[in-house]
């Protein structure tokens, strides 16, 4: 009998729970699932492509993200999701308008690609055919980010899930069998996963041009524009951030470099998934502090929340060599070095995401353009100064300088905005931060020296799972401080 209670009371509570937390279920577990695929499939590839090869399929990402907010604009972010809200009566004449005017700045850009495709060709690194693919995913791809979109705002969480799982998982087969049945690998992993986000990229935008009965409505487009042409510096600064360094290793040392440096990026950053998750949920708790004028107690928590996160990022970084071992395999052993800086970059996204939900929460955000340009901007110097001259781990600790920068200049901002919002408030104690950071950056090296002595580096991860297992009723205790309704 007993054996049954379980599933019975675990569907019971599905189907009582609101469609809305339901939908946000789903919605986490889509994101996850595609973050899983990309990790599972990463040692496949690492393993059937040469260093080189998977360093062109690198540098191609990297480009796409870049092109994508040169492009379009990035109106697939804030502005749609603004337009939802301003206007409920024509969410689809909206979407259609978006995906129209998306369209047309990539056309635009095609034809000046057209007119001077060999510079384009030189500076990017790219061969024509990878172009001309990279323009059709820029062409049709937004339409699915649209689609999802729109459909986010009605909760219909089953064929969003069932969509972005499949075109996820459909890429990474076809990529699979390209590469085996190719010799020009790299060229033939691209090429799939083109056609792949093309194809369901083109079905669903013939679908939300039906569901809508109009391509294009000015007024929306004007209001789109005008909106999110002041965000474009801030959302290519953060691209820039976060894929520029492939850039200049591929174009400074080599694409094989790139491959290398690639896949420690990708398992330094690894943890961002919690990151993301933990900055998602800790936003409405942070909001009933701020309603409650309860700095204090937002302050403490935060800082202990802070604590916890930096000791998981320490444990990442002390699994760095085995979990290099497993995604890239013997010939991308040199990634090992590139995970730390990569891992403790992510502790100062975090810090700099908390800090800016504040900001936000108090409509005093231009930090959040100005600083994310001003450290795309260091992290290009730095890392032109650095690469040449140590290789391509510096772009490791170049991130790491420059994100570390980026949250100390959300810190000072946000310290001053509370301050002034609330007379003598304050967030989090300077101290506090700044021994985190040093306890940190410690930690970080104690355990790069480790990595040539495992039996050490096992250890110390061991003595750390002790001492996270003695902490865990306060470890509890603040989780469950952040989930109470009230202010704390």
């Amino acid at each position: 009998m007993s054996f049954h209670v379980a599933p019975r009371s675990l569907r019971a509570r599905y189907g009582a729970m609101p469609l809305p937390v339901r939908s946000a279920l789903w919605f986490t577990f889509a994101g996850i699932t595609l973050k899983a695929i990309a990790m599972l499939t990463t040692p496949i590839f690492t393993r059937i492509m040469t260093t080189d090869q998977y360093g062109l399929y690198s540098l191609y990402n990297s480009w796409f993200q870049v092109l994508m907010v040169i492009t379009t604009f990035r109106l697939t972010a804030a502005v749609f999701n603004k337009g939802m809200s301003i206007f409920p009566e024509a969410r689809d004449e909206y979407t259609a308008t978006m995906q129209t005017t998306s369209t047309a700045l990539v056309v635009v850009a095609m034809v000046v690609y057209a007119v001077f495709h060999g510079r384009f060709d030189a500076i990017t690194g790219l061969p024509s055919v990878v172009m001309i693919a990279m323009f059709s995913e820029l062409l049709f791809s937004p339409s699915v980010a649209f689609w999802t979109a729109r459909e986010r705002y009605d909760y219909h969480y089953r064929p969003v899930v069932i969509v972005t799982v499949g075109i996820s998982a459909l890429t990474a087969i076809a990529g699979v069998v390209a590469v085996v049945m190719s010799g020009d690998k790299a060229v033939a992993r691209i090429l799939a996963g083109a056609v792949v986000s093309t194809g369901i990229g083109i079905a669903i935008y013939v679908r939300n041009i039906r569901r809508a009965g109009r391509l294009f409505v000015p007024a929306y487009a004007r209001y789109a524009l005008m909106f999110n042409l002041p965000l474009v510096p801030h959302y290519l600064s953060m691209y820039a951030l976060d894929q520029l360094d492939r850039i200049m290793v591929a174009r400074m040392v080599s694409l094989s470099a790139a491959a290398i440096y690639s896949v420690g990026y990708t398992v330094g950053l690894a943890i961002r998934v919690a990151t993301d998750s933990a900055s998602a949920a800790l936003i409405p708790w942070q909001y009933r502090q701020l309603e409650a004028d309860n700095l204090r107690g937002l302050g403490r928590r935060l800082s202990q929340v802070f604590v916890l996160y930096a000791f998981f990022v320490l444990f990442f970084v002390a699994l760095a060599p085995e979990l290099v071992a497993v995604l890239g395999g013997s010939a991308y052993q040199g990634a090992i070095y590139v995970v730390p800086p990569v891992s403790v970059a992510t502790f100062f996204i975090f810090a700099y995401m908390m800090f800016g939900n504040i900001e936000v929460y108090y409509d005093a955000t231009k930090m959040m353009t100005y600083g994310s340009v001003v450290a795309a901007v260091a992290n290009v110097a730095l890392n032109a100064v650095y690469i040449p001259r140590f290789g391509y781990v510096a772009a490791g600790y170049t991130t790491l300088a420059c994100y570390g920068g980026l949250a100390a200049a959300h810190y000072v901002y946000v310290t001053r905005v509370v301050r002034v919002r609330v007379d003598g408030g304050r967030i989090v104690d300077a101290k506090v931060m700044l021994g985190l950071t040093a306890g940190l950056l410690a930690g970080m090296a104690l355990l790069v020296a480790t990595y040539q002595t495992p039996g050490v580096r096992y250890v110390l991860i061991v003595l750390g799972c002790v001492g996270l297992y003695l902490q865990r009723t306060r470890i509890r205790a603040l989780l469950g401080s952040i989930n109470e309704p009230r202010a704390q």
